[in-house]
């Protein structure tokens, strides 16, 4: 599904390639052109070939993929903007560009105050893809959904 919604977001025809995914997971799948073509772009999170592609994606595997997909350049990260997000963490470049540009930021407890945390590993659920495609679009694209 991150697939799709990446190349939806992009504008990025995903017939462009006809070749098979490497994937062995995503052949004959609905979403086969999707990873097809994410691995003929040489999308990060779609190199992995042992990766199950219909598993949940995470906070962070949704945003290197949205932002890659749309061709947004990363900065350094700097590991200080939440306390479980260091300069070493998977896609902490994506993680902190997006935060930096107000499209996620992190958790919060039961009381709505800032925790300090992203949960760069923890699985997206739909509402909350949802609303980082919708600041995603809003933000870089200038499309308010």
């Amino acid at each position: 599904e991150l697939a799709k919604l990446a190349h939806e977001v992009a504008g990025i025809d995903e017939h462009e390639t006809s070749r098979e995914p490497q994937n062995r997971r995503a052949r004959g799948q609905w979403f086969s052109p999707y990873v097809a073509s994410a691995e003929q772009r040489d999308w990060v999170l779609f190199r992995d070939m042992e990766v199950d592609p219909a598993r949940a994606a995470t906070r962070g595997e949704v945003l290197v993929t949205l932002l890659q997909a749309i061709d947004i350049a990363l900065a350094w990260p700097k590991g200080e903007m939440f306390r479980d997000v260091s300069r070493t963490t998977l896609y902490a470049d994506a993680i902190e560009t997006a935060a930096a540009d107000g499209v996620v930021s992190g958790s919060t407890d039961t009381h709505g105050n800032p925790t300090g945390l992203f949960n760069p590993t923890a699985p997206v659920n739909r509402a909350e893809i949802a609303k980082i495609l919708s600041l995603v679009m809003e933000v870089y694209l200038g499309i308010k959904p």
